[in-house]
């Protein structure tokens, strides 16, 4: 029987979640995934603000990877967006977002939805 000390199990984790970073395959996935998570959202900023507060989604106003977007994304099982981006490791694509996620995204910086900021 081997042994593992808490050090080799995490170098594992870590080779484990490195090699899913270069697989194209967990790229497109990944990608995928956000178009259509993006296509989901409703067609109005206001209407955005709302499913998000009613998720319990919370973010920082001017933060791309702590904006609510990316609270959702993480919880959506897509952890480490950027809103306006999509990275995964040393992997990045622009995404296009849909103009009332865009919408939004300029009203909560602006301070337009503080149910959304954590207290």
């Amino acid at each position: 029987m081997i042994e593992l000390t808490e050090q080799d199990l995490l170098l594992w984790m870590e080779n484990r979640r490195r090699a899913g970073m270069r697989n194209p395959a967990y790229h497109a996935w990944k990608m995928d995934k956000c178009e259509r998570l993006l296509a989901e959202l409703p067609d109005d900023a206001d209407d955005i603000a709302a499913l998000l507060q009613v998720q319990g989604v919370r973010g920082w106003k001017g933060s791309a990877s702590g904006c609510p977007l990316a609270d959702w994304f993480s919880r959506q099982g897509l952890a480490g967006i950027e809103v306006g981006s999509l990275s995964v490791g040393e992997v990045h694509w622009d995404v296009d977002l849909p103009p009332a996620c865009q919408t939004f995204v300029r009203r909560f910086d602006r301070g337009e939805y503080p149910g959304l900021v954590p207290e």
